[in-house]
């Protein structure tokens, strides 16, 4: 298990419209990458609805990006933030 995915206590879950076929996520890699698909894919719970500490919302079919990462739900460590090149020095 990555340092990132350890970060986060409980996992989010992604379900369908009929909350069935529960699937659990820890959120993305150190690179911002959704681990469960090919690079430059849509994440794997575009068009899912998604539930993670108190949120629960449906994800942009096309999203490309993590929304535990765009919502903040998950952080990434302050050193891990300069290696992609943001966050104070």
């Amino acid at each position: 298990m990555s340092k990132l995915r350890e970060m986060i206590d409980t996992p989010a879950l992604i379900y369908g419209h009929d909350e069935l076929g529960v699937n659990e996520c820890y959120g993305p890699e150190a690179d911002d990458a959704c681990p469960r698909v090919a690079v430059g894919q849509p994440v794997k719970c575009a068009g899912r609805w998604l539930r993670a500490r108190g949120w629960n919302f449906k994800v942009g079919a096309d999203s490309r990006r993590c929304p535990l990462a765009t919502l903040g739900v998950v952080r990434l460590p302050r050193a891990m933030a300069r290696a992609r090149g943001g966050g104070k020095r």
